[in-house]
């Protein structure tokens, strides 16, 4: 039988992304292990790139070369949303940027792909699209058909929802297998948020893992955009806190200064940094522009308890989602088991903490089971790939059976959301994240130095280096 070889493709609407996979007789080919894929690279060092066209004149730019700032040019970003848009105009326009950009994918796909980088020339190619659940059927098959006129081969489609749930179930298997929060031909009801740039957008399901897993579908939620939630909103949030802070003189520079470059702050030094408690005291890319005027800035002193006074409105939008889409399904709070984040703005210290109950000034607890036990919030450590990865992973089933001699553990009432390792590795680091989060036992076996640099390097977001790589490139051209 030839080998199979599955692309899943990730269009997003910030970031796009393409996993590879090959399967011999529906079990993973060659000497990798079961959740190792290949990348379509881009820019010869990327393995995930901006959902970006730029047009200058009759010249057209894509993804990361679209991010360089160029005179008299257009840029065109966040065209997915647009896809079901009311007004005709908007949603054609997006079609057409919609379709473009795939064709943009499958030559780099097409182009790695005859190197002998993903495979090889006899595999029978097969590609899995993805979309959201609650897009219309013509606009899902909008989305096969724009791929497949793209070039890319054997084209099918499959919702963002079942690739999540399936790549985190995979990702997860040893550490859900432990706790027996899965277990195969029993139905668990799972609330995925997939947290993007422009919105955030929840499904709640009844899945069953197995040989053959099911996913029933109990509700997509929000139905409309009164509650976006997005990574988009904290981008202006950051801007306004910013303006706070500065002197009247500094209002000409800030107008200059566009959200693009607040994502980028908020993503390399301001969700990391209050995750971790610290304290934010400036932006670099703002202050030495400053500096160089002559006006004098105080340091922002942005703490976890200083955004949250900021952003309360905003934060409050997660649990009017949550409770909107349980309402919706017509089920008890009490009945969701797990969650899983998703999505790049999931990254943020405050999501676990307002499904765990932990910001009462903000919320009450909104979910049970969560509550009590916060480690069933399941976190991917990688967002923006979850999705390409769960339609690699297709043929692929988790096995949640448990042996008798297997025992529950006991887990610390405070432990916090699990992340689930979407390296090749992730099955070991797992079951070591597992016994990290429950105390180390006398004896246990200190990482080697090649597994702290693999660990390293698994969590390098490699966007945010392809966004510093383009910066230094414009300021080293005078463009900065």
């Amino acid at each position: 039988m030839a080998v199979q070889r599955i692309i899943g493709v990730d269009f997003g609407t910030s970031t796009s992304v393409i996993r590879v996979k090959r399967y011999e007789n529906g079990k993973p080919a060659g000497v990798g292990e079961k959740l190792e894929t290949g990348s379509v690279v881009f820019n010869g060092m990327y393995p995930m790139v901006p959902t970006l066209i730029q047009r200058v004149g009759d010249s057209t730019y894509y993804g990361y070369d679209a991010q360089i700032a160029k005179k008299k040019a257009v840029l065109y970003q966040g065209f997915k949303v647009k896809l079901e848009s009311e007004i005709p105009e908007e949603r054609e326009e997006a079609r057409a940027l919609t379709e473009e950009f795939l064709g943009y994918l499958a030559r780099c796909y097409r182009e790695q792909s005859e190197g002998g980088h993903l495979g090889e020339p006899q595999d029978e190619e097969k590609t899995l699209v993805s979309y959201p659940v609650k897009w219309s059927d013509e606009t899902k098959s909008f989305m096969v058909e724009a791929a497949a006129r793209a070039g890319f081969p054997n084209v099918e489609g499959l919702d963002e929802a079942r690739a999540a749930i399936h790549a985190a179930a995979l990702q997860s298997e040893e550490y859900l297998k432990k706790q027996r929060y899965l277990q195969p031909g029993k139905a668990s009801t799972i609330l995925l948020i997939d947290m993007g740039a422009g919105t955030t957008d929840l499904v709640l399901c009844r899945y069953t893992p197995g040989e053959a897993p099911k996913n029933e579908i109990l509700c997509t939620w929000p139905k409309a955009g009164e509650v976006l939630f997005g990574g988009q909103e904290v981008d202006r949030i950051l801007k306004n806190f910013v303006r706070s802070r500065l002197p009247e003189e500094a209002a000409p520079l800030l107008k200059n200064f566009d959200n693009s470059r607040f994502k980028a702050w908020k993503e390399n030094l301001v969700s990391p940094a209050l995750l971790r408690g610290d304290v934010v005291d400036g932006f670099s890319d703002l202050d030495s522009s400053l500096e160089m005027m002559g006006v004098d800035v105080e340091d922002y002193g942005l703490n976890q308890k200083e955004l949250e006074r900021f952003a309360g409105e905003y934060l409050r939008g997660l649990p009017q989602l949550v409770r909107g889409c349980i309402r919706e399904a017509g089920i008890r709070p009490a009945e969701v088991e797990l969650v899983i984040l998703t999505g790049g703005h999931s990254q943020w210290y405050f999501t676990g903490e307002l499904l765990a109950g932990k910001k009462p000034e903000i919320c009450e607890a909104l979910l049970p089971q969560i509550a009590a036990d916060p480690g069933r919030i399941i976190l991917i450590s990688r967002p923006q790939e979850t999705v390409a990865l769960g339609l690699a992973y297709t043929p692929q089933s988790a096995k949640f059976s448990v042996s008798d001699e297997i025992q529950r553990q006991e887990i610390p009432a405070d432990r916090g959301p699990v992340c689930a390792d979407t390296s090749s590795t992730a099955e070991k680091r797992g079951e070591q994240a597992v016994k990290s989060a429950q105390g180390s036992g006398a004896g246990e076996k200190e990482p080697g130095f090649m597994d702290k640099v693999e660990s390293a390097l698994d969590k390098i977001n490699w966007s945010q280096v392809g966004y510093a790589t383009m910066r230094i490139m414009q300021i080293l051209s005078g463009r900065g």
